[in-house]
């Protein structure tokens, strides 16, 4: 399964593509693509659907 993560230096955020896979019995995380300091737009290759991001709007007022 892949999902994005954020991670924060220097209270700017920094977004990455991370796969979760087992081996050896044991879950393991790898990162597969950086992508930027801006969050993604719309569906990601690869992802089954878009999530919402810290720091998005949600389009509702």
């Amino acid at each position: 399964m892949a999902f994005i993560r954020v991670k924060y230096h220097n209270k700017r955020p920094y977004y990455y593509l991370v796969e979760t896979y087992r081996e050896d019995g044991k879950v393991k995380q790898r990162t597969l693509k950086y992508l930027g300091t801006r969050p993604p737009r719309g569906r990601q290759k690869g992802l089954k659907g878009s999530r919402q991001l810290p720091g998005q709007r949600t389009g509702r007022m």
